[in-house]
């Protein structure tokens, strides 16, 4: 059930502020440790690229592995993309 209320925040998320703009992808990268993350990334449909390392936090000095995952946004504009998003993601969480 937790897992759950995650995904369903974070499809939330992507639809709220994805919808209002005009990209072709939605790009996230959690650490490669961080199961959690990554296991909402594979579930919302995301598709794994490969891994890079990041400075995080900024400025930090201290180095993270990612995994990077990129989600492929519905060619739309307005209410439509929502609409599309909200039923993609949807889909997704329920299979």
């Amino acid at each position: 059930m937790r897992r759950r209320l995650w995904a369903t925040a974070a499809t939330r998320l992507i639809v709220g502020r994805v919808a209002k703009l005009n990209h072709r992808f939605l790009m996230a990268f959690p650490s490669v440790s961080n199961q959690p993350s990554n296991a909402i990334c594979r579930k919302l449909g995301f598709t794994i690229l490969g891994e890079t390392s990041s400075e995080y936090p900024p400025k930090s000095g201290l180095t993270m592995r990612c995994n990077i995952w990129r989600l492929s946004l519905p060619v739309a504009s307005g209410q439509s993309t929502k609409r599309l998003l909200e039923t993609t993601l949807h889909t997704n969480l329920v299979s």
